[in-house]
């Protein structure tokens, strides 16, 4: 035998092929196959759609890409039945390279409209673009009318900014005059000294008074409580800074009485671009130092807002529940109305950089 024949068996294998039949259906079908990546080589008519790793893990078309550069030891496939096949060539070696421009799973994430548009940074804890509606919120409401419910986008009603629906946080008319939904969730093991971070994406009509995007962290014997309030027809935003006893971050005050918000409110011209129209979709982040109790950044539309000022930790009230965080998006109308906000992107992450990236 030939020191070329001896060197071919002694390789390991560079790449391994898959073909699957899109006239079988199939949903989240498990495939034990090891690899560091995959080109599509060919896709017929048919979505399929992938799992990687975990079977609860977000599921992505291949529509969306056709290279990925990523570790992986099982493959979930989805797909409903149609004609032709796909084919996947998969990479059975971290070396392998094709030449093309591969992408990691989070921009993968970010092509199909899932997780953070605006700061992919962190560690996800939680997220949701409300594909399963309700299942993974609660939600509390105060007013005449007030209620939470899933809506579907339609070309003259685009109340999503991505997916296909989102919620509709409708506040009161009277009374407290809102509606929030909300997520609770138990601090990680290894958090107390690093940085957690909250995003939500939502929008406005002309009958909201202002929405409010807050974390409430419970440590066991207290609360401490975060949030971002935009005023939507007067385009300021603002930043909780209490205390305020046993009032939520979210309820009524005028502009005169700024108690709660930071000494700083910003207007349009000078701060955060707050269009206020309509299907205009704002995105609020937070990041909080849970071992300072402080804010430790806070971004409006990717615009930086100044919590500097605010140099007291946020305390509301005592409480001996289990330590846990509970995140909130509320809606509060204006008097006399129902207004209507829509909630289409939810993340929690954890282990956020103390330096912008």
């Amino acid at each position: 035998m030939v020191l070329s024949q001896l060197s071919a068996i002694a390789a390991p294998r560079q790449f391994e092929s898959l073909t699957l039949d899109a006239t079988v259906a199939r949903t989240d079908v498990a495939i034990k196959l090891a690899g560091f990546g995959f080109a599509v080589l060919h896709q017929g008519m048919t979505d399929f759609r992938f799992r990687l790793n975990e079977p609860d893990s977000i599921r992505i078309s291949f529509d969306a890409v056709n290279y990925v550069r990523h570790p992986f030891h099982t493959i979930y496939i989805s797909n409903d039945v149609g004609v032709g096949i796909l084919e996947l060539l998969i990479f059975k070696s971290a070396g392998v390279d094709l030449g093309l421009r591969g992408v990691g799973l989070d921009e993968v994430i970010a092509r199909q409209g899932g997780l953070s548009l605006l700061d992919r940074q962190g560690n996800v804890l939680f997220s949701d673009i409300i594909a399963d509606g309700l299942m993974h919120l609660g939600y509390t409401t105060g007013g005449t009318g007030a209620a939470i419910a899933i809506v579907t986008a339609s070309s003259s009603q685009p109340v999503s900014s991505i997916g296909a629906q989102s919620i509709e946080i409708k506040g009161g008319s009277d009374g407290d005059q809102f509606a929030a939904v909300y997520h609770s969730h138990l601090l990680p093991f290894g958090s107390e000294s690093g940085l957690l971070g909250f995003e939500a994406t939502f929008s406005m009509d002309s009958r909201v008074d202002f929405g409010v995007a807050g974390l409430e962290i419970y440590d066991g014997q207290l609360v401490w409580s975060y949030a971002v309030r935009i005023e939507r027809n007067t385009k300021k935003v603002g930043i909780f800074k209490g205390p305020r006893g046993d009032a939520a971050p979210w309820g009524k005050d005028t502009d005169a009485d700024d108690s709660y918000l930071s000494t700083t409110l910003y207007p349009n011209h000078t701060g955060p671009s707050i269009n206020n129209g309509e299907w205009m979709f704002h995105t609020v982040k937070l990041v909080i130092d849970l071992a300072a109790k402080t804010y430790h950044r806070v971004t409006v539309n990717g615009v930086p807002v100044d919590s500097s000022s605010i140099v007291s930790p946020s305390l509301t009230r005592a409480e001996t529940s289990s330590p846990h965080l509970y995140a909130y998006v509320a809606s509060v109308s204006e008097a006399g109305v129902n207004g209507d906000t829509y909630l289409d992107n939810y993340l929690i992450t954890m282990n956020e950089p103390r330096i912008l990236r």
